[in-house]
């Protein structure tokens, strides 16, 4: 017998609606064979409601304190959920991270998993017992409980997968699958089949309610194959696998943005070793969270260094990096929120080198800015204005051929389809 692993995220349990929902696609896997082990996420907003609470009463909630107030969510959606199995005649009951043993290292909010106790849990499910844990939790080795952090439910469902040895992780969301742009930008949008392991950790949220990094890594470690679909049951969703011969396919994938960025820019910092270093332990000890970094080349002994954060610790990133250039001898301290950043992914980018030229001719000709350019091999990102945001994504949308086309809906057209060229400018030439 097959084991899987259902992950039910917050966006799919937003009421007793969902948590139907939740128990139809557990029936499902029992018809179909298979053994499952439930994880779930607190329900919608509740994280968001209980932060809030705390906020209420502290402006620096203890980290200890704020993991044992978020668990809570988690541990309502759990038992809810063995209430909607049970009544629908399956043996479920829900346990917590001690109850299972899950084991962390010591740091709240974003821990790492050490252990899982396989024995305990193996034996429930021979017996034919559907399990449904708490993803957002662990306990270390005092037994004080830990939180892994936003998106942790993902990587605790990889972890118990491995641990158990699942045959597959199933990711539910509100969302079918992912795409290769967000359907709400573009309404062509493709819904993609299967997707590597590579890609979908460089794809921003934009795209679908993706899976956390973390998780996609642990899976792609372990050859855990992921899959994203609806919580109503639609549709196989997309596979997230070691995808083979990705060189016979177009280079790019999807089309991915993130609104949620604000840039810093530090000049003329000097040019010397260790100085880069600083600036980032400095960030790292806040913490601060660092995406898209870029230094300029070095002028008369000093470079300019720009990088990217959220929007909610802009603020937070700008007092650290201005303490650090008044001791180094930096000049001024840029911010600005009113950018975004517009990405292409895919991992046949490696052996086929025209991407970047079809991208940056792309949007010249929709007479759109690039500001910071930073690639590796399976990613070319650039920083545009948020006003030129959507504009930019539907342009290299359709540049690249990534569209669904009407007729057929299908991935096999996609792949004889050829990128189409910016058009030429009144010059004969290309701008």
């Amino acid at each position: 017998m097959r084991l899987v692993v259902q992950k039910f995220g917050a966006s799919s349990l937003g009421d007793a609606a969902g948590m139907t929902l939740l128990a139809e696609r557990v029936l499902e896997a029992r018809q179909r064979g298979d053994a499952s082990m439930v994880v779930v996420s607190a329900m919608t907003s509740e994280s968001e409601r209980l932060t809030r609470l705390a906020q209420s009463v502290s402006d620096r909630p203890d980290a200890r304190e704020l993991d044992t107030l978020l668990s809570a969510g988690d541990q309502v959606s759990a038992a809810l959920a063995a209430m909607a199995l049970r009544r629908r005649g399956v043996d479920a009951r829900s346990v917590s991270a001690a109850q299972l043993r899950l084991e962390t290292d010591l740091q709240s909010g974003a821990s790492l998993i050490r252990a899982v106790d396989r024995l305990g849990t193996r034996r429930a499910l021979a017996r034919g017992q559907v399990i449904v844990a708490t993803g957002f939790q662990g306990v270390d080795v005092f037994g004080n409980l830990v939180g892994f952090g936003r998106g942790g439910s993902d990587v605790s469902a990889i972890a118990l997968a491995v641990a158990l040895g699942a045959a597959e992780c199933e990711m539910y969301t509100d969302a079918p699958g992912i795409f290769t742009a967000d359907p709400s930008i573009c309404p062509r949008a493709r819904l993609l089949p299967s997707l590597g392991y590579e890609e979908m950790m460089e794809l921003d949220h934009s795209v679908a309610r993706r899976p956390h990094p973390r998780a996609v890594e642990l899976a792609m470690r372990h050859n855990v194959p992921m899959r994203v679909r609806s919580v109503d049951g639609n549709g196989a969703g997309t596979l997230i696998t070691h995808e083979k011969n990705v060189l016979e396919r177009l280079q790019v994938r999807a089309i991915s943005h993130n609104a949620d960025v604000a840039k810093v820019t530090v000049r003329r910092v000097p040019d010397k070793p260790g100085i880069a270093a600083q600036i980032f332990v400095a960030l790292a000890r806040e913490p601060v969270g660092v995406d898209l970094i870029v230094q300029s080349p070095s002028e008369r002994g000093t470079t300019d260094v720009v990088f990217t954060v959220s929007h909610a610790e802009a603020a937070r990133a700008h007092a650290v990096v201005a303490d650090v250039a008044r001791r180094i001898g930096a000049g001024e301290i840029e911010l600005d929120d009113e950018i975004a950043k517009l990405s292409i992914v895919g991992a046949g980018m490696r052996a086929q080198p025209g991407a970047p030229a079809i991208m940056f001719e792309a949007l010249a000709h929709a007479g759109i800015n690039v500001h910071v350019i930073c690639a590796s091999d399976i990613k070319i990102s650039c920083l545009v204005a948020r006003a030129d945001l959507e504009r930019a994504v539907r342009e290299l949308h359709e540049s690249f051929g990534l569209r669904q086309e009407p007729a057929t809906g299908g991935e096999s057209k996609r792949g004889r389809r050829r990128p189409r060229r910016p058009r030429a400018t009144r010059h004969g030439g290309r701008r």
